[in-house]
């Protein structure tokens, strides 16, 4: 859990406050949801400041952290009542949207069992409003007024959480190392599997073809060649990478973009052999 107030708000008189939770309590968990509140409504009265802001917001918001960078999304249903010195009338409604955030976070002191972070950051969004304007004396106009106005936010927060940031998100799941391993496995199996391996170490499988195939390729057979190619590819890379990945310790979903990757591989595979086919039919023309 954490808590996070944002220290530009309260230099504009909004008092705000964000609750922040961790989606997973492994050490490697980076995602985060919370919720923000500001609250800022003094009552009802005569309206006589030349400035007035007055807003309750209510913001869900996800993040991703990268150690100290995050970036996220967030939704939210504002209330509000604006005027501004140069104003003569001023706006009162509310308002629904979303947007994107990014940010940076940096230790700035430590506890006993607490740290307290700085948070950096910027979200930018649009919000859909109705709004009604008011004049001095706070009547409203008849007609409201509808449309999207972009929404951006500046953020100097503090945010107080039991680890720091410095330490929080530094974790590796472990499946990612899995991942990462079976994936370069079979990128080694692939560039082992060209067709220059194929000619030399299978070459005692095509020995019925080596005069018609090998000697004179293209006066022989060159299907045959490029199916005898085409099994060895499927046996020695496809067959060998589908079967460790069942074996493998990966989820499904991971299973899945691996099973896609040797596919694409595959036909690369056979694209580049009948490249060069084709590139050594135009040289013996």
């Amino acid at each position: 859990m954490a808590l996070r107030t944002n220290l530009v708000e309260w230099a504009a008189a909004v008092p705000n406050v964000s609750l922040m939770a961790d989606l997973s309590s492994k050490p490697w968990g980076r995602s985060v949801a919370g919720v923000t509140l500001k609250y800022r409504w003094p009552g009802t009265g005569t309206f006589a400041p030349s400035f007035e802001l007055n807003l309750l917001e209510v913001r869900p918001e996800y993040r991703y952290y990268g150690r100290k960078l995050y970036f996220g999304a967030y939704a939210a249903y504002d209330r509000f009542s604006l005027r501004l010195p140069s104003w003569d009338t001023g706006w009162k409604g509310d308002a629904m949207g979303g947007g994107l955030s990014a940010g940076w976070e940096v230790p700035l002191y430590r506890y006993g069992k607490s740290a307290l972070d700085l948070d950096l950051g910027l979200s930018v969004g649009a919000h859909y409003n109705r709004r009604q304007e008011y004049d001095n004396s706070g009547s409203l106009c008849p007609e409201p007024v509808q449309g999207i106005l972009p929404y951006p936010e500046l953020r100097v927060a503090l945010t107080w959480r039991r680890t720091s940031v410095k330490d929080k998100y530094k974790g590796a799941d472990p499946m990612d190392a899995l991942y990462r391993s079976e994936k370069e496995s079979i990128r080694m199996n692939y560039d082992a599997t060209g067709r220059e391996s194929f000619d030399a170490m299978h070459s005692y499988k095509l020995k019925a073809y080596q005069s018609s195939v090998f000697q004179d390729l293209f006066e022989g057979d060159p299907d045959a060649y490029r199916k005898a190619f085409e099994e060895y590819l499927q046996e020695s890379f496809v067959d060998v990478a589908l079967d460790n990945l069942e074996r493998s310790r990966l989820d499904e979903r991971s299973k899945k973009r691996l099973r896609k990757q040797v596919e694409q591989l595959r036909k690369k595979a056979l694209a580049a052999f009948d490249h060069s086919l084709k590139a050594e039919k135009e040289e013996k023309k």
